[in-house]
């Protein structure tokens, strides 16, 4: 089941607050019920935006399944009125905020600020989003969370006379993810070649999960092999071994 289909299927209603006209999300209960699913998720505040009026906004970038969303907020009161030169308390209270809409892009509680009261999912229009997203990496990514029945019942959703052509489009982007990754495996066998330890490093600290499992289907055994002795020179500690993994369609 893909992100998405899980996280926005989460009924949230009896963790929300209201405040005036607005209701809030607990960032406590959200972050918890993230990590009950995806465990290795990560978040991260950047640099926050200073404007000429001395209002600032706040800007998070969380991470679930190789997979990241940004999203940013401008430092407000409770009547959601943009606060001038806000103090530290201000600015940390409404980062928690931006980690919630952040978290809302994945789905959870994303339905608060549709102004819903009950959680709809539509395969098709979340897959479609990805699509029109246009990297191919992020749609590799999303695939691989959904099964063939998953992936069947997006392209049947598809308006009618579209279904087709929104196929192609998506084995089109696949195509594309795998030829990057394609050039990332040539990478690292030239790095191989030419016994480059910090280029290989280098290379695969980028990589996240998934593309690690990808390209340790298209290394041979010796290939493997040669990758496993070049990163361990000097290391104190095994490198991490290169996953086998089946490709769906054949890559």
């Amino acid at each position: 089941m893909s992100v998405w289909k899980t996280l926005s299927s989460i009924d949230v209603n009896q963790h929300t607050e209201r405040k005036g006209q607005f209701t809030y999300l607990s960032w406590t209960w959200g972050w918890a019920t993230l990590m009950e699913h995806y465990p290795q998720s990560t978040y991260e505040f950047l640099p926050n935006e200073v404007h000429n009026d001395e209002s600032v906004t706040v800007h998070c970038k969380v991470t679930v399944e190789g997979i990241s969303h940004t999203m940013w907020l401008a430092v407000m009161d409770n009547k959601n009125r943009a606060i001038k030169n806000p103090s530290a308390t201000d600015i940390a209270n409404n980062k928690m905020r931006c980690l919630v809409k952040a978290l809302a892009m994945f789905g959870l509680g994303h339905y608060i600020y549709a102004g819903e009261s009950v959680p709809k999912i539509n395969p098709y229009e979340e897959l479609h989003l990805v699509v029109n997203q246009g990297d191919p990496m992020d749609l590799l990514y999303h695939l691989n969370t959904l099964d063939e029945d998953e992936i069947t019942e997006a392209y049947n959703g598809a308006p009618k006379g579209q279904k087709q052509a929104f196929k192609d489009q998506v084995r089109t982007m696949e195509r594309a993810a795998h030829a990057e990754i394609d050039e990332i495996a040539q990478q690292l066998r030239d790095c191989m070649s030419n016994d480059d330890k910090t280029g290989l490093d280098e290379i695969w600290e980028d990589c996240t999960h998934l593309v690690r499992k990808l390209i340790g289907a298209r290394l041979s055994p010796a290939e493997q092999h040669a990758f496993k002795a070049i990163r361990a020179v000097g290391d104190t500690q095994a490198p991490e071994h290169i996953e086998s993994y089946s490709q769906r369609n054949g890559g």
